[in-house]
C-alpha cells in the first residue's frame, strides 16, 4: 500500500530532511503550488483566515501566508522542527515578523484552540494516512470552526475498501471509499463534494461544507480551469501532467518572488 518511493523512507531516517519528511522532495514545489492555487481558485482572498491542519515544512502555507493579510493564516503541526526548519530554509523570519503567523504544535486536532471561524480550512496529506476515528475527529473539530460558507479542503486515498486499522500509517497510506468519507462528514453536519483537482500522489481532494453552501462550491468546482486542461489526457500521463504542473510552479514562484521583493523593501531601513 506503500504510495511512496522506497528509497524515500531511508532518505528521511538518514537526513530528517524538513522537504523530504513530507513526501518527495522533488514534488515540494508543485505540491505547494497546487494547493495554494486551488484555494485562490475556490476564492480564498487575502482578508480570508486560512487554518492549515498538519502544515508539515510549509510546503503550501509559505505560499498562503505571503499571500494572506497579517494575522490570516494559522497552522497545527505536531512536529515543530518542521516548521522551524521551514522558517530558516524556505520563508525567512522576516517574513514571520511581517505577516505574524499563528503556530499550534499539538498533537490533536485542537481547532477550536485559536478561538477563529475559518473561511477556509485544509488538511492535506493528513486523511491519506490517518485511521477513521482521527479522520472523524479532525472532521468534527473542523466543522466546530466552521461558518455557514467556509470551506474545508482534505484529500484522501481512494479505494474500494476502507481502512480498519487504528494506527496512523505513515509513511505508508490509509484507503477509504468516497462514501465512507461522506457519512463521516455527515456526522459533523457536513458534505463532501468531489474535487477533481490534481495531485502528484493521486489523491483525490474533497470539499467539506455545510449543506446550505454545497450548490455555490459545486458551482465553483465546475468552473475549475486546470482539471478541465487534464481532462483531455489522464492525471498519470506524465509528459501533460509535468507541464501544466510546472506551470503553476512556475507562477507560484513567481508570486513568491514578487511578495519577497515587497516584503524586502518593506523591512529596509
Amino acid at each position: 500500500m506503500d504510495h511512496l518511493p522506497g528509497d524515500w523512507v531511508e532518505t528521511v531516517r538518514r537526513a530528517a530532511d524538513h522537504r523530504e519528511f513530507v513526501g518527495p522532495g522533488g514534488e515540494y514545489d508543485i505540491n505547494g503550488a497546487l494547493q495554494f492555487s486551488l484555494l485562490v481558485f475556490l476564492g480564498m482572498r487575502e482578508s480570508d483566515l486560512l487554518l492549515d491542519i498538519g502544515c508539515g515544512s510549509l510546503r503550501g502555507g509559505r505560499f498562503a501566508m505571503a499571500y494572506l493579510q497579517p494575522d490570516h493564516y494559522f497552522a497545527i503541526e505536531p512536529e515543530r522542527w518542521l516548521v522551524e526548519a521551514a522558517i530558516e530554509r524556505e520563508i525567512g523570519r522576516d517574513l514571520v515578523r511581517l505577516k505574524r503567523p499563528t503556530f499550534d504544535h499539538g498533537r490533536d486536532f485542537g481547532c477550536g484552540r485559536f478561538g477563529r471561524v475559518f473561511d477556509f480550512i485544509l488538511a492535506q496529506g493528513v486523511f491519506t494516512h490517518a485511521p477513521l476515528a482521527d479522520i472523524a475527529a479532525c472532521t468534527s473539530a473542523a466543522a466546530g470552526c466552521m461558518g455557514p460558507q467556509s470551506v474545508f479542503l482534505a484529500t484522501f486515498m481512494e479505494g474500494e475498501t476502507d481502512y480498519d486499522g487504528v494506527e496512523w500509517r505513515y509513511p505508508q497510506t490509509s484507503w477509504y471509499t468516497p462514501a465512507r468519507m461522506a457519512r463521516t462528514a455527515a456526522a459533523a453536519d457536513l458534505v463532501t463534494v468531489p474535487i477533481p483537482w490534481p495531485h502528484p500522489r493521486n489523491a483525490r481532494w474533497l470539499g467539506l461544507c455545510r449543506p446550505g453552501h454545497a450548490p455555490a462550491l459545486n458551482a465553483l468546482v465546475a468552473g475549475l480551469p486546470v482539471p478541465r486542461l487534464l481532462a483531455r489526457r489522464p492525471i498519470d500521463d506524465t509528459v501533460p501532467r509535468a507541464t501544466v504542473l510546472g506551470s503553476l510552479a512556475t507562477s507560484a514562484r513567481r508570486l513568491a518572488g514578487s511578495l519577497g521583493r515587497r516584503l524586502r523593501r518593506s523591512v529596509s531601513p
